[in-house]
């Protein structure tokens, strides 16, 4: 026998352990290495299978996770706009409801305003039917001439509110 004969399934077990982990280190997750027999380089390739299995089963858990990530994200991004539509509506829901309020005000405030002016031609129409109904007849006067009277005073008071 020729002096490395002795060595040779050895030294053809060693590079096909190299290739093994050089793909490994690569990223080849699928690749098994045969380990036969029950000495230390059989146990050290049984070692490489299980880390070469639990890495892939650990990338399997992550790739989950990003998809259940990515699932979640994509939830949140569609209430997001869901929410978004819905306060948009609402932010128009009360702008008319502040126009609405505002046209009420001014009305209020209208109807405020001639209350008051009907009040003081209430007012001032009593005073001068009490004055003619309490005051001396004049020669010649009659109930209409009072009457003309208060509607000239109302007409006078209208038009110089209006200015």
């Amino acid at each position: 026998r020729p002096p490395g004969a002795r060595l040779a399934p050895y030294a053809r077990a060693a590079g096909a352990d190299h290739e093994a982990t050089i793909a490994l280190a690569d990223g080849d997750l699928h690749s098994k290495i045969d380990s036969p027999g029950k000495d230390e380089i059989s146990w050290l390739r049984a070692e490489l299978n299980k880390m070469r299995k639990n890495l892939r089963d650990s990338l399997v858990q992550v790739n989950g996770a990003i998809v259940d990530v990515n699932n979640a994200a994509a939830k949140i991004a569609n209430g997001n706009s869901d929410l978004s539509q819905r306060t948009e509506t609402q932010v128009g829901a009360l702008q008319q409801t502040v126009s609405s309020m505002d046209q009420l005000a001014d009305a209020v405030r209208s109807n405020a305003h001639s209350t008051q002016k009907a009040r003081t031609l209430v007012a001032l129409s009593n005073t001068i039917a009490g004055r003619g109904a309490l005051g001396p007849a004049r020669p010649g006067a009659s109930g209409f001439d009072s009457g003309v009277e208060i509607f000239a005073t109302i007409d006078i008071t209208s038009e110089s509110e209006s200015i």
